[in-house]
């Protein structure tokens, strides 16, 4: 995105915004600097863009009869809907409001952020519009608009097109075709000159001379070449959008295994580490087990503590179940890390944590979980250590950073210790302002969360119409929809 400028004004510019000086002076400075780098388009252009992808027509994915086909289950249908819709949006919305602390170590990010957050009774969307008003002023947040997501949902979408071109499913060639388009250019109906972002790992194997013709080898030899060290979080930040077709397909059923297919494909064409394609299946697996509870456990209108918690024992248990088709992919050598990793946030869970409390009434039995909850779920996430330089991008850590992120939504909704629309935002947040690869971490817990809440329960409509691309998003994602035999017009 952007482009040059040589003018001796930005020049100071740039060297005011790296200096020791004043907070106005270095503010002042990155406005210009971002100003002069990249401009939102004008209501013309992005009708253009929108209009542009309606146009598009795919072939009829020939994969299994989804369950909305045929019985005229409006209700189902809806619940669907609002889950794909969260789980796209909640990854772009987390990861525009993960930009404003990525890199930065917590330290940084409070003394930058404490005012804001101090003037604020609890965190919620007004927090994130908040963040996004007052970026921190260093060069790296120069390449974006306000509000404008990252190369994390630009991944996304990549895939997402990919997706609706392949039946469904994702071929290497094809997609890493349209990576290298993205990386020489960006999307330019979004008026874009090039990718900004990107990640190393990815930019050396889209780099490769071999990377056009087999992806997948460029990656592995890439990857050899490393030392087989490369597990970077460039597979996984882009992942979610892998679970959602053909997430209906129970295990044991044709097309059940279409997931991980998909998934590993997708993940091959950047990333050779085992660890990488261990979080991408794990991620996956647990977007299409939220997404196949919609169908399976409609709501039943029982709002009372039992029912909460075998809802939460659901998501529990697809989470477990995730972790452990991951597992399988894993050599062995990188079983027990990759278990540590993910028990140390299962234990946070609600379900787990419920034979600590002593059994009581209802209300004394939530309150009492309410308080065991809080503390391993503060433990659970420090012990992450999301900051530290060395390993803010390690695969591992961004997929046990999103689980988190959803067993924590989950248990505030069963335990109701925050309004429901504040949920999807305030376990963000707490995300967030730990600091290191925040909009990576946050586009996939975003995902997760989206997906369980849905778009009707994330309570961020104001943060995604500040975001300037969002109608084209909307766009793209009514296409999925489409060809999944779903239609829905934006809430």
């Amino acid at each position: 995105m952007g482009t040059k400028h040589t003018a001796p004004a930005f020049s100071d510019d740039l060297q005011t915004i790296a200096s020791n000086a004043g907070a106005s002076a270095k503010t002042a400075a990155f406005g210009r600097v971002r100003a002069a780098l990249v401009k939102d388009l004008d209501t013309g252009r992005k009708l253009a863009a929108v209009a542009a992808v309606n146009q598009k027509r795919f072939p009829i994915w020939d994969g299994p009869a989804p369950p909305w086909c045929g019985d005229g289950d409006e209700a189902l249908r809806l619940r669907v809907v609002d889950g794909v819709r969260g789980c796209l949006f909640g990854g772009a919305v987390a990861d525009a409001v993960g930009l404003m602390t990525e890199f930065m170590a917590k330290a940084q990010v409070e003394a930058h952020y404490g005012p804001i957050l101090a003037a604020q009774d609890s965190l919620n969307a007004r927090t994130c519009l908040d963040l996004l008003d007052a970026p921190f002023p260093d060069t790296h947040r120069t390449m974006w608009l306000k509000g404008d997501w990252t190369d994390d949902t630009d991944q996304s979408v990549l895939l997402l097109q990919a997706l609706c071109e392949g039946g469904g499913c994702v071929d290497a060639v094809n997609f890493a075709a349209k990576l290298k388009e993205w990386v020489a250019s960006g999307f330019r109906e979004l008026g874009d000159e090039s990718a900004a972002g990107l990640g190393q790992s990815t930019k050396h194997v889209v780099g490769s001379d071999t990377f056009l013709r087999d992806p997948v080898r460029a990656a592995e030899d890439i990857w050899t070449a490393s030392g087989k060290r490369l597990a970077a979080n460039g597979a996984v930040m882009r992942t979610c959008v892998t679970g959602i077709p053909y997430f209906y397909a129970s295990p044991g059923e044709e097309g059940a295994e279409r997931v991980v297919e998909t998934t590993l494909a997708a993940c091959r064409v950047t990333h050779a580490d085992p660890r990488c394609q261990a979080s991408c299946v794990t991620v996956a697996v647990a977007v299409a087990g939220l997404l196949r509870m919609r169908v399976e456990h409609p709501p039943t209108g029982d709002a009372s503590f039992a029912t909460a918690m075998d809802q939460a024992a659901q998501v529990h248990a697809l989470v477990q179940a995730a972790v452990d088709r991951g597992a399988a992919v894993l050599a062995c050598d990188h079983v027990a890390e990759f278990r540590e990793l993910t028990s140390a946030v299962l234990d946070m869970s609600c379900v787990r944590l419920l034979d600590g409390a002593r059994r009581a009434t209802d209300e004394e039995t939530r309150a009492q979980l309410a308080a065991l909850c809080k503390d391993a779920s503060a433990t659970a996430l420090s012990a992450l250590d999301l900051d530290e330089p060395r390993s803010i991008g390690y695969t591992f850590k961004c997929t046990a950073c999103a689980l988190w992120a959803l067993l924590d939504a989950v248990n505030s909704t069963v335990l109701g210790t925050c309004p429901p629309a504040d949920r999807f935002a305030q376990t963000l947040l707490r995300v967030v302002l730990e600091g290191g690869d925040a909009d990576t971490n946050g586009a996939v817990a975003g995902g997760l969360m989206g997906c369980y809440l849905g778009w009707s329960g994330m309570g961020c409509g104001d943060v995604v119409r500040a975001m300037p691309h969002a109608t084209w998003l909307e766009a793209w994602v009514q296409k999925l929809l489409v060809m999944m035999s779903l239609t829905a017009r934006p809430a």
